[in-house]
């Protein structure tokens, strides 16, 4: 029952929907995916900037709230003291009293550590609380947040731009906790620049074998930086 959002595409009947301005959102970044060939690179952007995915048609997650079901992903940051907001939207009706209601969750150090390691989370939907909704003007939360008409799963960047700030994001989805476990110790990612280095150096001993870059390189790693303190591969 439950569903991706991001496994290096955008699931299936879901709609790109970010807002990035003069920022970047990359979808198909090849640094150093937790799984896969792409994840998604973010940076640079101005405060209430998002990733964005939007709902077509619109989904009714009421029976997964209720049977316990999580958003489950995985994130890098490189930046102390940085948070990010996880929230879920509503569809607007046409009722002139309605608004686009938001569920949230913060995203913060208390939760991942952005040190440049991969963190494995899985934020329970019904730990998600009503934040209101900005509809031409803020409107304070009513409870009137409708679990049956989710339009809109959103990564913004609330409290602050994210200007010299990165992040990466990968494996997004809807799981159930009971099925898919949080891996507790964090991946250590590859700095851009030595997955640079390695990657050309792979191109010229074995370019038949290319198309496996991502796992040769893993395989590599584990076996050269296998000490403590070192660059660590799966």
């Amino acid at each position: 029952m439950g569903f991706d959002l991001y496994l290096d595409f955008i699931g299936s009947r879901i709609v790109e929907s970010s807002w990035a301005g003069n920022g970047i959102i990359d979808y198909y970044s090849e640094t150093d995916p937790v799984i896969g060939k792409y994840c998604i690179y973010w940076t640079e952007v101005d405060q209430y900037n998002h990733v964005g995915f939007n709902f077509k048609p619109i989904k009714d997650l009421s029976v997964l709230v209720n049977e316990g079901y999580a958003i489950d992903f995985w994130c890098v940051g490189i930046f102390r003291e940085q948070n990010l907001i996880y929230a879920l939207s509503t569809q607007k009706t046409s009722d002139p009293d309605d608004h686009p209601w938001r569920m949230r969750m913060t995203i913060d150090e208390t939760m991942a550590s952005w040190n440049e390691e991969w963190n494995h989370l899985q934020i329970p939907l019904k730990n998600f609380t009503e934040h209101g909704s900005w509809d031409n003007g803020w409107f304070n939360p009513q409870g009137d947040f409708d679990w049956t008409a989710v339009e809109y799963f959103q990564i913004v960047a609330e409290h602050h731009h994210l200007k010299n700030i990165k992040f990466w994001l990968d494996n997004i989805r809807i799981v159930d906790p009971q099925v898919v476990k949080v891996q507790n110790e964090g991946r250590t990612r590859l700095t851009y620049e030595l997955f640079r280095i390695i990657r050309i150096h792979l191109m010229q001993s074995h370019p038949s074998v290319i198309r496996y870059q991502h796992t040769i390189m893993w395989r590599s790693l584990s076996i050269i930086y296998r000490s403590e303190g070192a660059y660590a591969g799966e």
